[in-house]
């Protein structure tokens, strides 16, 4: 079947215009994101930046719950809540890369006039900016600083793989759920991995905000710096930190989980004649770079075999499971036995046995539980075979002694 090039909806869209744009900002996106915001005698802004698929959503989660500890009120923009209100974009399906263009120009000026806004009533902030553009960050900071504010820049470190999984994961999901989505850029995202660590770099140097930090995608603090005078009070190593983890050398453990990562989205994605051929094409080069990887350690390829017959156990029925990996027997009889203990209880609760069985089960898969067990029952099972065949016996024992031939 032939891959159609986008999956688009059969009437283009029309471009809201200027007016319309305006009402919505004034009606909508400023009364949503600046609510409760109250003035400040001395403003903050947190700007926190980093690749696409970094995980700035999360991370602006728990940084938002810390800062509301210390000032009582916070305007909040970002580029994704400003696209939710985009009348093209809130009508889901997959966007030309033409019409998110437009899409991003009009939420850009929706954030730069949220900024200005903020600046003028004093507002505290605070800004999601990927790094996609090398000023965008200097530039707002230095905006921000000019009006009296005390800045903190905060980047989100993700290793270059994990953010390359994290924004095909969103791409995917967006569309399975009928969401507005366009094409990943993945020069765009190689473009600000590079970036990320430059701008860093820069300011650092520059002594251009008031505090940098570095913090991991979950919110785990990494690095921070505060600017003491004309002075950092620690030594500048937040551009270094940044580097080092945004390429750092997965485990083990790591590896197969990633690896694990790209099947999923490629039966997801690979498949679907609706998908980019481009995005297919990339999802599946990464697939196979993420398991020739693993395939080069032994120790590592044999994590990912058990991971990949575990997630079989997970989904399959255990017979048909059985038939397919017969040297995982002990597992399915255990899953028998669970199904046996659940038929006790109502459907509700047996439902949900049988879920909580089955996963423990498909973890002791993936860890290789279940093949060491098997293998020390086999050579246990070779040992009592030899034991029941017996020492072997001479030659010499089975002919009795004769007066020919006296023993010596």
């Amino acid at each position: 079947m032939a891959r159609s090039p986008l999956s688009t909806r059969s009437v283009e869209p029309r471009q809201p215009s200027e007016r319309e744009l305006r009402r919505l900002y004034e009606r909508c996106v400023s009364q949503d994101l600046a609510s409760g915001a109250q003035p400040a005698v001395q403003p903050a802004a947190m700007i926190i930046t980093g690749q696409p698929g970094a995980g700035l959503t999360f991370a602006t989660v728990q940084l938002r719950r810390q800062l509301l500890e210390t000032v009582a009120t916070a305007a909040h923009v970002s580029m994704n809540r400003l696209c939710a209100y985009h009348p093209i974009w809130a009508n889901g399906g997959d966007i030309a890369p033409q019409t998110a263009e437009r899409v991003s120009e009009d939420c850009a000026s929706w954030f730069n006039r949220l900024v200005k806004d903020a600046q003028k009533q004093r507002h505290n902030l605070i800004a999601e900016v990927e790094a996609t553009q090398i000023e965008a960050v200097p530039t707002l900071a230095g905006d921000l600083r000019r009006s009296g504010y005390m800045v903190q820049a905060v980047f989100v470190a993700t290793s270059r793989e994990d953010s390359h999984v994290a924004m095909m994961a969103r791409y995917e999901m967006r569309r399975r759920h009928g969401l507005a989505v366009d094409p990943p850029s993945i020069k765009a995202h190689d473009f600000a991995v590079g970036n990320v660590v430059d701008v860093l770099g820069r300011m650092e140097f520059d002594r251009s905000v008031d505090g940098l930090r570095v913090i991991a995608s979950n919110g785990d603090h990494i690095y921070e710096g505060r600017l003491d005078g004309d002075k950092w009070d620690r030594p500048p190593r937040a551009s270094a930190t940044l580097g080092a983890l945004l390429d750092k050398t997965p485990t083990t453990k790591e590896m197969v989980r990633t690896a694990m990562r790209w099947e999923t989205l490629f039966q997801r994605l690979g498949t679907d004649p609706t998908v980019p051929r481009e995005v297919a094409s990339q999802v599946l080069q990464w697939r196979n770079e993420a398991i020739g990887r693993c395939e080069q350690e032994p120790s590592t390829a044999i994590a990912l075999q058990w991971a990949r017959e575990a997630g079989a156990f997970r989904v399959m029925n255990r017979f048909e499971f059985l038939k397919e990996f017969p040297h995982h027997e002990r597992a399915v009889q255990a899953l028998g036995i669970a199904a046996t203990e659940a038929e006790r209880f109502p459907k509700e609760q047996a439902d949900r046995l049988m879920v909580h069985a089955r996963e423990n089960i498909a973890q002791r898969i993936e860890r290789g539980d279940m093949a060491r067990i098997a293998a020390r029952q086999k050579s246990q099972d070779a040992k009592a075979q030899t034991r029941e065949a017996g020492p072997p016996t001479s030659d010499r024992s089975r002919n009795p002694r004769t007066p020919e031939g006296p023993s010596r």
